[in-house]
């Protein structure tokens, strides 16, 4: 008996001491979520790619070596696919990583956990929606505060263009602690229309710039990089009261009134008659997107371009034979030789084989080739680089890994997807790319952003009239200028204008007409004159394409319902140009094989550039 006692306290000890080590081993890689910082300033903006910052603690003696991984939830479900980042922490020591995901509906709620040790937040988080953030930039450790600008930690900034869509405008006086990639960052996201306001600094001078933030030392009250503009304020942050911000820094524009003395009498009169739930509701119908969710959108009618072109006939005719096969064939098997083994034989013969068959003559209807559609919106920046935004989709013949990515750098991905979990990863950022499982003859849809190298396309302005209401600009485009351009529009103000050519130069100032009435003659979003067959679009892939025209303006400029488009107004010193286009290959999307990158076999797109010139008078 003290040997089987003696056996049973041997074998209780080991499980006690391996409980005990397993709990310290995971001990060794728990971390903790201290903080965590949604965008520029607390929010969001919807559809983009926002910076999610979050400050990692490792309270144990042990490094954590691993990897952070963070999902969608929505409706109680995973969502898309997985975001991952690579994290080193030492013992006792904090630092901040940060994601950069796709935030589209306001319930939607972000779960981060970690391996090994696979812990979890105890708690999910939730981004709260809001507006291009302006932000005034704070040094790690300053007591200094803000005025009416909210704070913002200048290490959070994003080391690349393409992350940095949810920023309006900075402020700051002094220069960021910033290595190279975030200054090229910064630089570049004023080159593609960043604002920056530059105060005085303690000894109420300017701060002078070094290395590549030297351009904004130009001692001048405003100046343009490339599409972006600075300024100088000779005030201290200190004196950044209300009044001040609301005029110079952001201005906010007021709500055009369009109601009649007649609307707004019928208003009060349905409020005096208990009517508040339906006006509440017109209100809100009134306040929704101009167009139907577009990513959502986009995705579903490039998904539609791969188009199946089936032997109808060969499938219906057998399907007849596979019916017969099974009734009356099984039933008079059966009554002919009575031995069920024969009629079962028989049964699942036919369902194999004839599953064979409408497996070779389904696939054979896409043509046997890999396609890939695209559209995208691309903003010039310096020395031939573009901030590229594209919706993409992949169908492909093989099933397997597929390890997508793009020529450039910071790129950005996202599945944008609402209805299921993908099996997949994402990793954003420096070496960013997508991992995902695609079945053979299948396809996969995904929303990209990263900075892309094409030839550089100069405009020159060679004249340049306008008022309050009407301009006429004459341009001469570079031989880098798309040759055959689909369409081109100029946007000044509240007015869009044709972009016409006129020999060898490019001319605004005809065919003008309000912009909100153009954005909303847009068939995007309405089927009626779609010839369809089976739920299938039948139009030409040029018109579809075509119709993305209209949401992809009204995307880049930043108008999403009515009301903005009413208040919407370009400042008066520039012209914004739109350049339809066929995409261009260094903005297609590309298989990774090891380090080697594979073209994939056929792709079809469309970009719309946006360029900014500017009144040469106010240069």
């Amino acid at each position: 008996m003290s040997g089987r006692r003696t056996n049973w306290a041997r074998i209780l000890a080991a499980a006690v001491l391996a409980v005990v080590l397993t709990v310290s081993a995971t001990a060794a890689q728990a971390i903790e979520i201290e903080n965590v910082v949604w965008g520029f300033d607390g929010k969001v903006v919807p559809n983009q790619f926002n910076p999610m910052s979050v400050l990692v603690f490792n309270p144990s003696a042990e490094p954590f070596d691993g990897q952070l991984e963070l999902r969608k939830s929505l409706y109680q479900g995973t969502k898309g696919a997985p975001l991952i980042e690579p994290v080193f922490v030492s013992p006792f020591t904090k630092r901040w990583v940060q994601f950069y995901p796709f935030i589209q509906r306001d319930q939607e709620e972000w779960k981060i956990s970690w391996k090994p040790g696979f812990g979890r937040a105890r708690q999910p988080y939730v981004p709260t929606h809001g507006t291009s953030a302006h932000v005034l930039l704070e040094a790690p450790g300053s007591l200094a505060r803000g005025g009416s600008l909210r704070m913002f930690n200048e290490e959070l900034f994003p080391p690349f263009v393409s992350a940095t869509a949810g920023l309006a405008s900075v402020t700051f006086d002094h220069q960021p602690r910033w290595e190279k990639p975030r200054r090229d960052a910064f630089i570049d996201w004023i080159h593609a229309g960043g604002n920056v306001h530059i105060l005085y600094d303690s000894s109420s001078e300017f701060p002078k710039f070094t290395e590549e933030l030297s351009a904004l030392n130009t001692p001048v009250e405003k100046f343009h990089i490339g599409a972006g503009t600075v300024y100088r304020h000779s005030r201290m942050r200190s004196q950044l009261d209300r009044a001040f911000v609301n005029e110079k820094i952001h201005p906010v524009p007021e709500k055009p009134t369009t109601k009649t003395p007649q609307e707004v009498a019928a208003e009060e009169a349905a409020q005096a008659n208990n009517m508040n739930n339906y006006n509440q509701y017109n209100q809100q119908y009134e306040q929704q997107m101009m167009f139907a969710d577009v990513n959502q959108t986009f995705l579903k009618e490039l998904k539609g371009m791969t188009r199946p072109d089936h032997n109808w006939i060969v499938i219906h005719l057998m399907s007849i034979v596979y019916i017969l096969v099974v009734f009356p064939g099984c039933w008079l098997i059966g009554r002919k030789w009575r031995d069920y083994r024969i009629t079962l034989g028989v049964l699942l013969g036919g369902v194999a084989l004839f599953s064979l068959g409408f497996r070779e003559v389904g696939r054979r209807g896409y043509g046997e080739e890999t396609a890939v559609h695209t559209v995208a919106i691309a903003r010039p920046l310096a020395g031939g680089q573009y901030d590229v935004m594209a919706w993409s989709n992949l169908f492909v013949t093989t099933g397997d890994d597929y390890a997508i990515s793009q020529p450039g750098t910071g790129r950005l991905f996202s599945t944008a997807q609402e209805n299921e979990s993908v099996r997949g990863q994402i990793k954003n950022g420096a070496g960013g790319g997508f991992v995902v499982d695609i079945p053979p003859f299948s396809s996969r849809e995904f929303v990209s952003r990263f900075q892309g190298t094409a030839k550089p396309i100069q405009l020159t302005v060679d004249s340049w009239e306008s008022n309050a209401e009407q301009i006429n600009v004459t341009l001469t485009p570079g031989p880098n200028f798309p040759a055959e351009p689909e369409e081109m529009f100029a946007v000044y103000r509240k007015q869009i204008y044709r972009l016409q050519r006129n020999g060898k130069q490019l001319m605004v100032g005809s065919s003008a007409g309000e912009l909100l009435p153009f954005l909303n003659s847009s068939t995007f979003n309405s089927y009626n004159n779609r010839n369809t067959m089976w739920g299938a679009d039948e139009r030409p892939i040029e018109q579809i394409f075509r119709s993305t025209l209209e949401p992809l303006i009204a995307r880049q400029l930043g108008i999403n319902t009515d009301e903005e488009g009413k208040s919407f107004s370009l400042p008066d010193d520039r012209v914004r140009l739109f350049v339809f286009a066929p995409l261009p290959e260094e903005f297609g999307v590309v298989r990774m094989i090891g380090d080697t990158q594979q073209n994939f076999q056929r792709q079809v797109g469309r970009v719309l550039y946006c360029f900014d010139v500017f009144n040469p008078k106010e240069l």
